[in-house]
């Protein structure tokens, strides 16, 4: 079984906002761990915004980005927003290309500046 772990950080005076950082490799065994943390978000914060920072994410699996597709439709009816800093492992840009995702999802250098466009 792959590390992997997932902090959630809150910004202290905008609550709706969150930044998801990863670590390790989001393949099958890690997917229940982040999918219970991401809903839990949505349920407790009608209006979240989401930053997933994938500075230290060395892979992601199919079934792992399927699950932030599902999460932006979910965010966006409820008129929230989810976008990628730091996609930098060659793995992970590779994978996300490949299957279109920065055609679909916002993806910046850095997690301040996409904390910056959280509200674009």
């Amino acid at each position: 079984m792959s590390h992997f772990d997932v902090e959630v950080l809150f910004s202290e005076n905008q609550p709706s906002k969150a930044v998801l950082r990863l670590v390790g490799s989001l393949d099958a065994f890690a997917l229940s761990q982040i999918e219970k943390r991401i809903q839990t978000l949505i349920r407790d914060e009608q209006k979240i915004k989401l930053v997933v920072d994938c500075g230290k994410l060395k892979f992601i699996s199919s079934p792992g980005l399927g699950l932030f597709l599902g999460t932006l439709n979910e965010l966006e009816k409820r008129g929230g927003k989810l976008i990628f800093s730091q996609v930098i492992h060659p793995d992970v840009n590779d994978a996300m290309s490949c299957l279109g995702f920065f055609d679909i999802f916002q993806a910046y250098n850095s997690e301040e500046e996409a904390y910056r466009h959280l509200d674009d």
